[in-house]
């Protein structure tokens, strides 16, 4: 789902994880990538104990890093918005270039291993996290990989669902 539908739509109030990529005129937008190009145009991966919330706070950060009459307030700094701003991308992408996957999980805690399961794989088949997911530093990769000294809290594989986006390279 496009950014722009996500207020009119009924968005589930569950944990989850949302997977934003880049698109224009309806084609991804590919992203170039240390290992290889990233077809599907992954930008983002975050995960939200509310995903309804979450992405209608993320039009609001938006529309405010847009300039677009949104008041800026502390609750609507998150790092996409961000780094949207830092890198000049906020000028140059609406929310109508911006997809959306999401997939609800049972609780925050396993939107929460999904999200740093999926950012694993993408950081191994691509050679770095997706671009604006700059918080994501070399400690939680080497964390998810080999674990601190065998005490890895993370078990389990990535859903199968949240893999669509990742196959699409």
């Amino acid at each position: 789902m496009r950014f722009s539908e996500i207020e009119e739509s009924t968005i589930p109030r569950s944990p989850g994880v949302y997977v934003v990529c880049w698109v224009r005129e309806d084609n991804v937008v590919p992203v170039p990538r240390i290992l290889r190009e990233d077809k599907a145009g992954i930008f983002y991966v975050g995960s939200a104990a509310n995903l309804a919330e979450r992405l209608r706070s993320l039009i609001k950060t938006i529309r405010m890093a847009r300039g677009e009459n949104e008041k800026p307030s502390k609750k609507h700094r998150h790092t996409l918005v961000l780094t949207l701003l830092y890198t000049g991308l906020a000028e140059r992408i609406s929310r109508k270039d911006l997809l959306v996957y999401y997939k609800t999980f049972t609780s925050k805690k396993e939107a929460e291993i999904q999200e740093a399961l999926f950012l694993y794989e993408y950081t191994r088949l691509y050679g770095e996290p997706p671009p604006l997911n700059l918080k994501v530093g070399r400690q939680v990769l080497v964390i998810l990989n080999l674990g601190v000294l065998g005490k890895s809290i993370l078990a389990g594989e990535l859903d199968p669902e949240l893999t669509t986006p990742l196959t699409r390279s």
